[in-house]
């Protein structure tokens, strides 16, 4: 693992990777597992401090831990105070552990000595992301991200504030990984240069995969253990934006 102190991995890219919430931390465990196997990559799981006990339970059933936490605002914090805490709370991060000089354009031997972030990787459309994509570009950072060239069409407020989060990091992000092709064609319509652009699937899907493989887990809740427990069929629904 890298060391702030000045001992990063030899040979190794590292790549922050900001997880704000509880759906980025599920999407974003077969990823870190994935890099954390890969012999090129560091992850380096940078948790916003949003869902933390939410993000920290999912992180557990994997065996992650968040290197470090931003404490960027509760829950209930309004918008533009999540979005200027993890803007500013994750340039700190970055400067502190890497060194890293915003006015200066970091060079190769630093990126290939894991003394520079390779690139930063977000997740989806959430003011997390978006927030600290922009302080990733800020500091020349290449920014990766995950579940891009979602679109509803028509206004940018709806959703709220996600249509023009996800919007924000596609003019940011240096490559986007698109979960289909229909994702992929939204982004060259905006002039994203489709060499850019990478179909991978749904990482959502390899969360499924690899929670259907864990053993002994139990629901805190026992009237859904009991639920699960039982011959009963069952149906999930999940509704979460502001507009539901």
């Amino acid at each position: 693992m890298f060391d702030p102190a000045g001992n990063p991995p030899k040979n190794k890219l590292i790549v922050p990777i900001v997880v704000g919430t509880r759906p980025e931390a599920i999407k974003l465990v077969p990823i870190i597992v994935a890099l954390r196997k890969s012999q090129g990559f560091e992850p380096l799981v940078v948790s916003t401090g949003q869902h933390s006990r939410l993000v920290e339970y999912i992180f557990e059933l994997a065996g992650i831990k968040p290197d470090t936490t931003l404490w960027a605002g509760s829950r209930r914090a309004q918008l533009n105070e999540r979005v200027a805490t993890v803007l500013q709370r994750f340039e700190d991060f970055c400067v502190e552990s890497f060194d890293i000089d915003p006015d200066a354009i970091p060079s190769q031997d630093d990126v290939m000595a894991g003394r520079h972030p390779a690139a930063v990787l977000v997740h989806g459309d959430t003011s997390s992301a978006m927030a600290a994509a922009l302080s990733s570009f800020h500091l020349r950072i290449p920014v990766m991200h995950v579940e891009a060239g979602l679109r509803t069409g028509g206004s940018n407020l709806t959703p709220f504030p996600e249509e023009l989060n996800r919007q924000v990091i596609s003019t940011i992000a240096a490559m986007h990984f698109a979960p289909t092709s229909a994702n992929l064609q939204n982004l060259v319509r905006e002039n994203v240069p489709v060499g850019q652009v990478f179909v991978t699937g749904n990482t959502g899907i390899d969360a499924l995969h690899w929670s259907s493989q864990l053993e002994d887990i139990r629901f805190a809740n026992p009237e859904l253990q009991a639920l699960h427990d039982g011959d009963s069929r069952i149906v999930v629904i999940t509704a979460h934006r502001r507009e539901n």
